[in-house]
C-alpha cells in the first residue's frame, strides 16, 4: 500500500493555509464567513491554524463561499503539504 508523502499535522496546516488564502483573496473576514458557514469564528480561526481538520462538508462549505470547490481545495492542499519537508 502507499504512503502519504507528508504528516496529518503538514496536512492540517496545509488545509488551514490554504482557506486562509482563499478568504483574503475573497476579501472576507473570518466573522463573516463564520456566519455564512453557520461555525464559530473561533474555530474557523483554529482550522486556519492547523489546530482542527474539519469534515469534508465543511472544507466544501468554505470553498463555496470563498468561490472555489472541494476539488480545488484538496488540490492546493496537497500540493502545498507535499512542498513541506518531513519533521
Amino acid at each position: 500500500m502507499p504512503r502519504l508523502r507528508y504528516t496529518v499535522k503538514q496536512h492540517r496546516r496545509a488545509l488551514g493555509n490554504v482557506l486562509r488564502s482563499l478568504r483574503k483573496q475573497a476579501r472576507l473576514s473570518q466573522q463573516d464567513v463564520a456566519i455564512a458557514a453557520n461555525m464559530d469564528r473561533s474555530y474557523l480561526c483554529e482550522i486556519e491554524a492547523g489546530k482542527h481538520d474539519p469534515g469534508s462538508y465543511k472544507i466544501a462549505a468554505l470553498a463555496a463561499i470563498y468561490g472555489s470547490t472541494f476539488a480545488e481545495v484538496a488540490t492546493r492542499v496537497e500540493a502545498c503539504a507535499v512542498k513541506r519537508p518531513k519533521r
